[in-house]
């Protein structure tokens, strides 16, 4: 079974959008949106994280907060080639193992940005708008999302779901960028239901962008920004890829292998059993550990079944935790020579621990192994938050992410 990404690095990962997305291009020159009289404050979030997406023009945030830590909250446009819904209903749609279905979506860069529904202009096309009453609607979203939603869409499509299938567990669960797009369409008609036309409020979502802070206006924002917020740091740390800076975290989370470590005696010789199955039971079996994530407790305790060899190989694959895409077995030497570290360079650690370690529920959080590393923690929300997406999963008005 390939892995997700087997060596990612920053060129390939900037491309994978321009290479998956009909991006359309920009070439034509527009107007010139900015004025000094002109002042940004209506709040657009991105679909998927629900950050905010950042002002190109004179705003309160500017004011506020001269320097450009913003620069990866720039905002984005995805938006369906028409007769998108009438491809929807096609059967074949309903699933997309092994196959990718971005070229049913446009993503268009945004060259400046004014605020609200209605601010977005684009080279060659002008002004643009999230407009409900499109049937191919506009919505926004930041570029590192998009790629994030296109890696997880990779690892989605190596199973067979079917999206459309409500009276199975499977059910509503997306594997390609469409169904993704398609979730997030009825979103923002949930948002302001029954009122079609420019959207005039961040775009709802049904865990209340697991914790993100959502505001109507930049000045509201600032304020929350201004009494150390913890959430607005997260949300507002890059989420984008750093196979060095990656590998150096998760591997300082790492352990020796203990001694005389054998397993369990009624497990002792299963692991020889599952090895002497055919090639499809045993990838079945396998398949069954992925993704490997929200452990309880008792699946915590290392069982020592397999060798840890095979735990290596599976957390540098990205097979267990497809979210650390740019975990790179590669930059170990590296990151040992550059800060000194002594890091494992065999397989005589314990990458079991260490894999269990990774697949707890509150790995970025307070007593986790990742927390305090803010850009890893944001990309852990962002990927829960591709995972928890759902067709059908709609709170009703008001009731799911909490404005002020």
């Amino acid at each position: 079974m390939p892995p997700l990404l087997t060596s990612v690095h920053h060129s390939q990962l900037h491309n994978l959008r321009s290479q998956s997305l009909d991006v359309i291009p920009n070439h034509a020159p527009l107007p010139d949106p900015f004025s000094q009289d002109y002042r940004c404050d209506d709040v657009v979030v991105c679909v998927v994280c629900g950050g905010i997406c950042k002002p190109t023009v004179y705003s309160s945030l500017a004011v506020h907060d001269p320097y450009l830590r913003r620069d990866w909250m720039h905002p984005t446009l995805i938006r369906a080639q028409k007769g998108f819904l009438e491809w929807c209903k096609q059967p074949h749609t309903a699933t997309a193992y092994r196959r990718r279905d971005d070229k049913v979506l446009h993503a268009i860069p945004i060259t400046q940005f004014r605020g609200g529904p209605d601010g977005f202009y684009a080279e060659g096309l002008g002004k643009l708008v999230i407009n409900t009453a499109d049937a191919e609607m506009n919505l926004p979203i930041h570029a590192r999302c998009i790629d994030l939603a296109l890696i997880f869409c990779r690892y989605q499509s190596r199973f067979s779901i079917n999206f459309r299938a409500f009276s199975t567990p499977e059910g509503g669960i997306p594997s390609s960028i469409a169904h993704l797009y398609e979730i997030w369409m009825k979103r923002a008609l949930m948002t302001n239901p029954g009122l079609l036309g420019p959207l005039h409020q961040p775009i709802d979502e049904p865990n209340n962008y697991f914790g993100a802070v959502v505001t109507q206006k930049l000045y509201e924002y600032r304020w929350t920004l201004s009494h150390d917020n913890y959430n607005i740091a997260l949300q507002e740390a890059d989420p984008g890829p750093s196979s060095l800076y990656t590998t150096h975290v998760v591997m300082l989370r790492s352990h020796p292998l203990p001694r005389d470590v054998r397993p369990d005696p009624k497990y002792e010789t299963l692991w020889e059993t599952i090895e002497k199955q055919p090639p499809e039971i045993r990838n079945r079996i396998m398949e069954s550990l992925e993704p490997f994530d929200d452990l309880g407790i008792e699946e915590t305790r290392c069982t020592r079944i397999a060798p840890p060899s095979w735990w290596k190989a599976r957390l540098f694959s990205h097979d267990l935790h497809p979210w650390l895409y740019d975990l790179d077995e590669a930059c170990l030497r590296t990151v040992c020579v550059s800060t000194g570290n002594s890091l494992p360079l065999s397989p005589q650690m314990d990458w079991e621990r260490l894999c269990r370690d990774m697949a707890q529920p509150n790995v970025c959080k307070p007593g986790g192994a990742l927390f305090g590393h803010a850009g890893l923690s944001n990309r852990h929300r962002i990927w829960r938050l591709l995972n928890s997406a759902r067709l059908g999963h709609f709170s009703s008005p008001g009731s799911s992410t909490c404005f002020t």
